[in-house]
């Protein structure tokens, strides 16, 4: 029963990647070389001595060490995040909430009423 379920979650994140691929080609939308390294200096920075690269079998050392995965496929997952928070950004960029709108929403989940009633027969 589980693994049914478990197919259909794989299948889904599948199918979410293309489509964020997809519309990423469309839009003109990618990740930069440079991004990716940049975000990988980030998540690795043993990668480097300083400013300077340790080498690719090192690197590729550390890779397998940390993220359990071949250099090719984290560096792959990692171009995946970035596209993932690009669009995660065009989307969100667009919205803003004014300080009245803020206001107006927190007195709303915040505020409580306090009632007391008498019933009274005719």
């Amino acid at each position: 029963m589980m693994q049914g379920f478990y197919a259909r979650q794989i299948l889904n994140e599948l199918l979410f990647q293309k489509e964020i691929e997809y519309e990423a080609k469309r839009l003109g939308i990618h990740v930069s070389d440079q991004e990716r390294a940049d975000r990988i200096r980030q998540l690795l920075p043993m990668a480097y001595n300083g400013d300077t690269f340790i080498g690719n079998d090192r690197y590729a050392q550390v890779v397998q060490e940390r993220a359990q995965m071949t250099v090719p496929a984290f560096e792959e997952a990692i171009r995946q995040s970035l596209l993932v928070q690009k669009f995660q950004k065009l989307v969100t960029d667009g919205i803003s909430v004014g300080p009245q709108e803020l206001q107006d929403e927190f007195k709303y989940r915040n505020e409580k009423v306090k009632l007391d009633y008498a019933l009274i027969k005719p």
